[in-house]
């Protein structure tokens, strides 16, 4: 996988760097005093899943180097990756030229879009953080207008009540795993977040983690792969101290924050109010008694019963959703979350044993005679 045409331009106050890996053409535009093309750590860290699901070696055809720090860190994610995910596979990356990179600034920047994470983040750090980031583009496709101007300018106003200057980027890196194939939670949000702090050359960037220390998993963004995606002049800090309803308790003493809270990822207004996160949230707000004007409370169990726990993460979730309903005594939560555990359980494993039998010929007669 090459990686070649790197491009600096600059129109009025906004930087645009962009780059192609694999014929895929990465870009990120970002205010003029951010940003650094001194070395190639950013490119060659993008490029690293899609290379290993391909099967491919990286090749740096651009006259820059690679900071040593990160080249022992994505040898030691590969050896994590290949672990976690069978289908990919460990790949040279092919430098001439290493190097030890030094500080641009000793600032600290945290990852920002009005979510649960980045909220609490804000909160638990505020003292510290000299920025806040936030990226159109990742949560948001980037030809929504409308929806984007709107999360821009709130998180913009946010920013500025409390004192901290917004960086306003905008980048397709989310689309660039989906080009080779990739899910970007699945493998690659951490990834994306690392190269997007490295690029900037922030010396300290928080990423508002989502998966608690006690629950690492396989996913796209761990506290174990994500501070890998460091570099040496850019130190990647994976925060997650609580879970997503104690996060949210402690939020609901902050009304900025109550009032801000866009957690939604459908593109379909401020929050659409019953995907799987916009209902989690909800049914977290019941529990805590806590009202919001970007979502209300639960009103109904039926949202709930609707979802599908397929994933490891899937069932963390309930297991933290009954460890709050439990000790409240929100007993038609708490039953509700038991019997989706188990009837989910219960299908997982009957749809593994079918695959194993019958190879998935059996579900697909089903389905056929069923309308019948």
């Amino acid at each position: 996988m090459k990686i070649t045409n790197l491009k600096d331009s600059t129109q009025g106050d906004r930087r645009t760097i962009s780059v192609d890996i694999g014929g895929f053409d990465l870009f990120f535009n970002m205010p003029t005093n951010f940003g650094r093309v001194d070395n190639a750590d950013p490119f060659v860290a993008a490029a690293l899943l899609p290379a290993m699901y391909k099967g491919e070696d990286i090749h740096l055809a651009l006259d820059l180097p690679i900071s040593q720090r990160l080249l022992s860190n994505l040898k030691q994610l590969q050896d994590i990756y290949v672990q976690w995910w069978p289908e990919l596979s460990v790949i040279n990356i092919d430098v001439e030229q290493t190097t030890v990179l030094q500080l641009k600034n000793s600032e600290t920047a945290s990852f920002f879009s009005g979510g649960v994470d980045s909220l609490y983040s804000f909160y638990a750090h505020q003292d510290d953080i000299d920025y806040l980031l936030y990226v159109e583009g990742i949560d948001i496709q980037l030809d929504n207008t409308t929806l984007s101007t709107q999360v821009h300018q709130a998180n913009q106003a946010f920013a500025d009540k409390h004192a901290t200057p917004l960086i306003y980027v905008q980048s397709n890196i989310r689309y660039l795993p989906h080009h080779f194939g990739l899910s970007w939670k699945k493998y690659y949000c951490g990834a994306g977040l690392g190269v997007t702090a490295m690029l900037l050359g922030i010396g300290t960037v928080l990423i508002p983690g989502s998966q608690p220390i006690i629950d690492v998993y396989p996913d796209g963004t761990t506290p174990v792969t994500d501070p890998l995606y460091g570099n040496g002049a850019t130190k990647v800090y994976y925060d997650s101290a609580l879970v997503r309803h104690e996060k949210i308790a402690y939020l609901a003493k902050h009304p900025d924050a109550i009032e801000l809270l866009r957690v939604c990822w459908m593109d379909n207004g401020y929050n659409c109010g019953v995907c799987e996160k916009c209902v989690r949230t909800r049914l977290i707000f019941t529990l805590l008694d806590i009202t919001s004007p970007t979502l209300t409370p639960l009103s109904s169990m039926k949202p709930v019963l609707a979802w599908r726990l397929r994933s490891v993460e899937d069932f963390k979730v309930i297991d933290h959703l009954l460890h709050a309903a439990v000790p409240k005594k929100a007993y038609k939560i708490a039953l509700t979350l038991y019997w989706l555990k188990l009837r989910e359980t219960c299908k997982n494993a009957l749809g593994k044993m079918e695959r194993k039998l019958f190879a998935g010929k059996l579900k697909r007669f089903i389905r056929t005679i069923l309308p019948a």
